[in-house]
């Protein structure tokens, strides 16, 4: 090797290098913020986000000044069907600015990255789930907007009632835990098994192509997202004989003693065999002692009458889905309604 090899060699090795540490730089900068106790911060989770993502490379921006990272985002690819259309997608998450950073354009310059990154990379649809902070920023300066036909929901269930206080809260609280004292209906001839491994053999649309947004849910997206992920995941599956009929993914927070249901779909969006997934589902919550467990769905869905007749209610409408507006397939979600599938499994919240 000679002295312009050596240079070049030299050159790459520590671009690779730099490339490596931003897993590290990622996971200790979210550790630092004490946020989101549902979900791991880790190098390892970083890593099979970004870099292990069966669906393409994902990135990572990351604002530095001085010794310390001072904001971020993230961008991690997904297959997602569109009216009829399957397409390369991408969520834009993790993006957080130090206080003391804020007002600066950090989050903007982070999220432009993301996006510019994705967009170079040929996905047609740029989605994320804001909180109410970040929310006005993205719609005024980045080119997403709320999806206006969206229609998703958050929903919750009290297992443990204490009674105190007279707080709207607590209101709904007690609603729930008084309708949610009927049992839900278990379908016969079918058994709920838990799953290690996904078959290869699972349709990504589980019956006809009827939304206009899902993730397609197929065994690899599947065995990626849960199985595969370094946290801790509940894969539910519903089969009769051999044919699995739907899914659920269920995780739980014991730090603040909250269950999730992450995912769900089932063949036809059939709702007996979704609440036989339910049924198991909240037996296993209640065996690890929750207080309160969360989904989310989209309004008016099979999905939603179901999880209301179970005791849920809505504990907040519309949650905003921005979605970039730019792309072909981005500007006809914008514009035209139809129905959605959409889950806390589809963010970076859990």
């Amino acid at each position: 090797m000679n002295a312009s090899e050596e240079f070049k060699h030299g050159i790459i090795k520590r671009v690779k290098s730099v490339e490596l540490c931003k897993y590290g730089r990622m996971a200790f900068f979210r550790a630092s913020l004490n946020k989101n106790p549902q979900r791991a911060t880790s190098e390892a989770y970083f890593r099979w986000k970004i870099e292990r993502n069966p669906f393409g490379a994902g990135h990572i921006a990351l604002e530095r000044r001085g010794s310390i990272d001072v904001g971020s985002a993230t961008i991690t690819p997904k297959r997602i069907h569109v009216f009829g259309e399957v397409v390369s997608g991408a969520e834009i998450g993790d993006t957080f600015t130090l206080r003391n950073y804020q007002r600066q354009g950090i989050f903007s310059r982070c999220v432009t990255e993301c996006r510019e990154y994705a967009l170079r990379k040929g996905m047609e649809i740029v989605y994320g789930t804001p909180n109410d902070q970040s929310l006005p920023g993205y719609q005024k300066k980045l080119g997403l907007s709320a999806c206006p036909h969206a229609h998703v929901i958050r929903m919750g269930k009290p297992f443990q009632w204490n009674g105190k206080g007279d707080t709207e809260a607590n209101r709904r609280k007690l609603i729930s835990f008084l309708r949610s004292q009927a049992p839900l209906p278990v379908q016969d001839g079918t058994t709920v098994r838990t799953l290690q491994r996904f078959g290869e053999d699972e349709n990504g649309l589980w019956g006809p192509d009827r939304f206009a947004f899902a993730m397609l849910r197929n065994w690899a997206y599947i065995q990626w997202r849960y199985l595969d992920n370094p946290d801790d995941y509940h894969l539910l599956g519903v089969y009769n004989n051999s044919v699995c009929l739907g899914y659920l993914v269920l995780k739980v927070a014991p730090i603040i003693r909250t269950g999730f249901i992450c995912d769900f779909i089932t063949l036809n969006d059939d709702a007996n065999t979704f609440n036989h997934l339910l049924a198991s589902a909240e037996k296993r919550l209640k065996e690890a002692g929750v207080n309160w467990t969360f989904v989310l769905t989209t309004k008016g869905s099979a999905y939603y009458r179901e999880l209301f007749k179970a005791g849920y209610v809505v504990l907040q409408e519309n949650v905003p889905v921005i979605v970039y507006g730019g792309s072909r397939a981005g500007n006809e979600l914008l514009k035209n309604e139809g129905p959605w599938h959409f889950t806390f499994g589809d963010t970076d919240a859990v």
